[in-house]
């Protein structure tokens, strides 16, 4: 059933997830990958025959022309994610549909959008439960939603703001941990490597397809609190972090005051601590032995 594979995107997660599909032990012979970039390979994927192809994901991309990119696949895989325009994930979905894709994956490698619903701080997420609406309201394409939490990565690092280095007076470089809501909230993280093993699990895996079609599953690298994420780094690092709270009420004063920073936004959802955090021993991944970064072993590895 997996034979013809499409992977849409080649960055900081289609990179991983691709590997993994590649170098999975199940997979047949006869399976086929295809990417969707313009850039060459690198060359650990060179040896598996890997295919690529040219589609941009732009608003005038229609649903016809997707449609029509994806008759060949019977397995499609959307690793591409925020930075396209609003409206992009429901084409992608209903293209998916309508060109008769046997199995689908779509990009929802993020939060518990059941539970947080509809009208949160982030207006993405409201188009994220439109897809799942669609998908569930029909029987021709087996789909299965992976729930992954944030990035791990994404948690030290960039412009989210959690972890920050500083410099004091004497140009010292400190760390910062600012806890989203209070210290005991949690958050689930998973690394894009993890994310690749599991949905290439999920795919090639022996059984794993049947067992899980048509749900919205969850994996997980580590749950932790915001209190938990501070002692790793004092520990790794040596240095006492200073400490700070974001209250849900500071969060939504900067989304009121710059309501287009979607990060902004990103945060009063985490703050409120709804549909962010789920324990690891309640997860796909951990139900099947998949071993993944956990937070200690990020830190250790990216901040000394």
């Amino acid at each position: 059933m997996s034979s013809n594979i499409l992977v849409l995107g080649f960055g900081s997660l289609g990179l991983p997830v691709l590997t993994h599909l590649a170098n999975h032990p199940s997979r047949p012979a006869s399976t086929t990958l295809t990417v969707t970039t313009s850039r060459p390979l690198p060359s650990h994927l060179t040896q598996f025959g890997i295919k690529t192809l040219s589609l941009p994901l732009t608003p005038s991309t229609t649903t016809a022309d997707l449609v029509d990119a994806f008759r060949s696949y019977n397995t499609v895989i959307s690793c591409n994610g925020m930075s396209l325009a609003p409206g992009t994930q429901l084409k992608l979905a209903e293209a998916v549909l309508q060109a008769g894709v046997k199995r689908y994956i779509p990009w929802q490698f993020g939060l518990d959008y059941d539970e947080i619903g509809r009208g949160s701080a982030m207006t993405l997420f409201d188009e994220q439960l439109d897809v799942r609406d669609l998908l569930r309201g029909q029987t021709g394409t087996e789909w299965v939603i992976v729930s992954t939490g944030v990035f791990v990565g994404f948690l030290f690092q960039g412009p989210w703001n959690v972890v920050l280095r500083e410099e004091d007076e004497a140009q010292k470089a400190k760390y910062v941990v600012r806890a989203l809501g209070s210290w005991e909230n949690k958050v689930t993280v998973t690394n894009e490597d993890g994310i690749g093993k599991c949905v290439a699990a999920v795919v090639l895996g022996k059984g794993s397809w049947e067992e899980v079609k048509n749900q919205a599953i969850k994996i997980a690298g580590d749950c932790v609190s915001y209190e938990q994420v501070a002692d790793v780094i004092d520990n790794v690092t040596g240095e006492n972090v200073k400490r700070e709270i974001l209250s849900v009420d500071f969060l939504k004063m900067e989304v009121h005051q710059d309501k287009n920073d979607i990060l902004k936004r990103y945060r009063v959802v985490f703050a409120e601590g709804k549909g962010v955090a789920w324990p690891v021993e309640e997860t796909f991944s951990y139900r099947k032995g998949l071993k993944l970064t956990n937070v200690k072993e990020w830190a250790a590895k990216n901040m000394k």
